[in-house]
């Protein structure tokens, strides 16, 4: 099942096993909900089976608790019995505003390369007209030279 909340993609697998749910079948959801962003997935696996008040497993195999935390989806692990308050316990890997914010710093980023494109651009023209406002004063410091030694010549003659 997939529908939205909360600003995330929800990915619902459900399991009617009479034993716990194994990392293999967890591991089988996370490759099929991977094709989704992981920043804006919410995958939960849902468990029909009930846990003992001793052991809070929710009818999942350790195995595939731990797999889930070091998974770099977010995934909930829960049963029917537990599922509203798990939910809305719920601690996301990831918050839709830093999607948002990554998205923001990669478009500064272009931004930021164009700018410096630009001022790379800006600064050669301006050293190439430099070169040219030294050519062009070098080149009249010569004709002033030259008329201050004819004008000499002419004196002395």
């Amino acid at each position: 099942m997939i529908e939205n909340y909360d600003g995330h993609l929800l990915l619902v697998q459900c399991k009617n096993v009479s034993k716990n749910i194994s990392v293999k079948d967890i591991r089988e959801f996370e490759s099929s909900a991977g094709i989704y962003q992981k920043k804006t997935a919410f995958c939960i696996f849902l468990s029909n089976k009930s846990s003992p008040l001793h052991n809070n497993n929710k009818g999942f195999s350790s195995d595939a608790i731990v797999w889930v935390k070091n998974s770099k989806l977010d995934i909930l692990l829960t049963n029917i019995f537990h599922l509203q308050n798990d939910i809305l316990s719920h601690e996301f890997k990831y918050s839709a505003e830093d999607e948002e914010n990554e998205e923001l710093r990669k478009d500064i980023s272009t931004l930021n390369n164009k700018v410096e494109k630009i001022n790379k651009k800006l600064n050669k023209k301006v050293e190439e007209d430099d070169d040219k406002y030294k050519n062009v004063v070098f080149y009249i410091k010569i004709v002033i030279l030259l008329l201050i030694i004819l004008i000499i010549l002419n004196l002395l003659t």
